[in-house]
């Protein structure tokens, strides 16, 4: 058996098997052929089966009706996999893929799990298409570049994969059958961080027959497209490099940022402090020494700095810089939560817009570091940004538009762990030593932000609404009966 296995997709191609298999067997390599035809009605079963009579190394599976190109697409993966196959090729069998571009797509660096065919690094590449055609082409480019930020060809079936440096459970991740398969799969491929590269291909005017994607495939393949623009896939973490976040907080400085700054700012402003401080009130005693780990330029804490003795902590110097301008009689310092714990120990610790911007295993590190600069009894408050939050769709379709004029410069870093639930930040947590003793998220501050009350989870204890000072009352009280 080859290591190497071509997979063809085919539906009423009985003009073209043939004439594609004879092209494959011309080139300078050593492969195996797969066909998955979804039960074709014209003749090209019985062509199929003839060929691969004849030829050991061809095979074909026949599937008993049309089950989508994108499921045709994961049988060929599977086969793959399951045969061990180092790495594979598709293609269409329509011919607009040429055979002769495979060896091509085996220039690449033998490091580089993922090659793709693109229409659209060469001019003329489409020059044989008709306007109807091209425009769909290029407006498919459009919107999964835009939507999706994938630079690629996220819409074509020629691709190499070296199957050697792919893991094969990352595919059962991909949930599209039809056409959306194809950027789908792209979309998991960069999540997983698998690199992936190009090669410029000329596609030829079709042989013979027509395109099988009507309109119902295509507006299930747009469903799927904002579906998965509205459900960021990606897991890595923003970088935790102080330079980056330097750029962050002098947002109101650059050119075509200043007006999230100042949005951001008015939000802060008007439904971020009086919620904040109605928690820390709630759960603290005036007076108690807390941290406030990402404390950027400190706007949330307008009225809890009178409350509250407060340790603004920040890896940025920037950030650092505006807290200390914004509350001079503060106390400021570097800190790396995410490496490390603080010290002395507190009261307890809080954090604002923080842990969406990094991964759920490294959520949980900086949830242990947090515990670690409490005291036992202490406490840790977390605002997190929930992923339906009217906010994400707006400041990512104001992403898309800026896109649009040229402004491709991120208005944010990124936010790979924006919170799905209640369970999702128990389980997380619970990793940390944490439980949950206060889940709270709704109008008063538009859905954006759920406020989260953790405690070492051998003090968990079940959400009352007293404050900590009257618990405490309240337990020497029981105390002197």
């Amino acid at each position: 058996m080859n290591r190497f296995l071509v997979g063809i997709p085919t539906l009423n191609e009985v003009r073209n098997v043939e004439p594609m298999v004879e092209r494959l067997l011309k080139l300078p390599l050593s492969f195996d052929l797969l066909f998955v035809d979804d039960n074709s009605d014209d003749g090209t079963k019985e062509v199929l089966n003839r060929i691969a009579a004849q030829y050991s190394s061809i095979k074909v599976i026949h599937r008993p009706s049309k089950l989508g190109i994108g499921s045709a697409h994961k049988d060929i993966l599977r086969f793959a996999y399951e045969h061990s196959y180092e790495a594979l090729v598709t293609l269409d069998c329509d011919f607009s893929h040429q055979p002769e571009d495979i060896p091509r797509l085996f220039s690449e660096s033998i490091d580089i799990p993922l090659v793709v065919g693109s229409r659209f690094l060469d001019s003329h590449s489409l020059s044989e298409w008709n306007l109807k055609r091209k425009f769909l082409t290029h407006f498919g480019h459009w919107l999964t570049s835009r939507l999706l930020q994938l630079p690629m060809d996220a819409t074509g079936a020629f691709r190499l994969y070296r199957l050697n440096l792919i893991p094969r459970e990352i595919w059962r991740q991909v949930e599209s059958d039809g056409y959306a398969f194809f950027f789908e799969s792209l979309v998991v491929a960069r999540r997983s961080a698998l690199a992936c590269r190009e090669i410029a291909i000329h596609l030829p005017k079709r042989v013979y027959g027509e395109s099988k994607l009507n309109l119902q495939q295509a507006l299930g393949s747009l469903r799927v497209l904002i579906q998965l623009y509205l459900r960021p896939y990606s897991v890595e973490g923003a970088s935790n490099d102080a330079s980056g976040w330097d750029h962050y907080w002098k947002a109101g400085e650059s050119r075509g940022r200043h007006w999230y700054a100042y949005l951001a700012s008015i939000y802060r402003k008007y439904f971020i402090v009086k919620r904040l401080s109605r928690i820390l009130q709630s759960h603290f005693n005036a007076g108690d020494e807390l941290y406030h780990v990402g404390c950027g330029g400190g706007e949330v804490d307008a009225l809890v700095a009178s409350s509250f003795h407060i340790v603004g902590v920040d890896i940025s110097d920037e950030a650092r810089r505006l807290y200390q301008k914004n509350f001079p009689s503060s106390e400021v310092r570097f800190g790396d939560i995410l490496k490390t714990s603080l010290s002395p120990q507190m009261a307890g610790i809080y954090s604002l817009g923080l842990v969406e911007h990094f991964s759920k295993k490294e959520i949980v590190a900086i949830l242990k570091n947090m515990k670690a600069s409490i005291a036992a009894s202490g406490r840790v408050v977390v605002f997190w940004p929930h992923r339906r939050a009217p906010s994400v769709f707006i400041l990512r379709l104001a992403t898309v538009v800026r896109g649009f004029f040229g402004r491709n410069e991120a208005l944010h870093p990124p936010e790979p762990s924006l919170l799905s639930s209640r369970q999702e930040v128990e389980e997380i947590a619970s990793l940390a030593g944490l439980g949950v003793i206060s889940y709270e998220y709704g109008p008063s501050d538009l859905w954006i932000q759920a406020a989260i009350v953790l405690q070492p989870k051998c003090l968990e204890e079940p959400e009352s609404g007293m404050s900590h000072s009257e618990k405490q009352v309240s337990n020497r009280t029981d105390s002197s009966h």
